[in-house]
């Protein structure tokens, strides 16, 4: 078998599998050439025996998007709640720390708390926002 033909060939099963067009030069090849016309032929005769009844494609970008929606639809509901578990927990071991701070007459680093929190925060309030945009949020 020439070199040509094999090159040919491998073109052939991309035009089966659909990934290529079928060519004129192709077509012209597989009229003249007997290799290639047989080759073509066992194509589709091992297509026609391995022809399954329809069923859905796993891959197709229907499935996929229903697959997406309902994995991020459970994952939303369960998201607000977790937030509010998450942000309660926070704010009680912030109001507890500043509490025992000032109770035990710890002025001086509860003075200094506040005032890097005020001036960090708005540094990174843009940030945040964005990440929640973007996750959206």
């Amino acid at each position: 078998m020439k070199k040509s033909c094999e090159t040919l060939q491998e073109t052939l099963l991309d035009v089966h599998y659909g990934e290529a067009p079928m060519t004129k030069e192709l077509k012209d090849h597989i009229k003249i050439c007997r290799d290639c016309a047989l080759f073509w032929e066992e194509l589709g005769e091992i297509s026609a025996l391995m022809d399954f009844p329809e069923t859905a494609d796993p891959l197709s970008p229907l499935v996929i998007s229903k697959i997406l929606r309902e994995n991020t639809s459970s994952m939303q509901k369960n998201r607000p709640m977790r937030d509010l578990v998450f942000f309660m927990t926070g704010s009680a071991a912030f109001l507890g720390s500043v509490l025992y701070l000032s109770l035990s007459g710890h002025g001086e680093i509860l003075m200094k708390t506040y005032l890097f929190i005020f001036l960090i925060s708005p540094i990174t309030l843009p940030f945040i926002a964005k990440q929640q945009i973007t996750r959206g949020a």
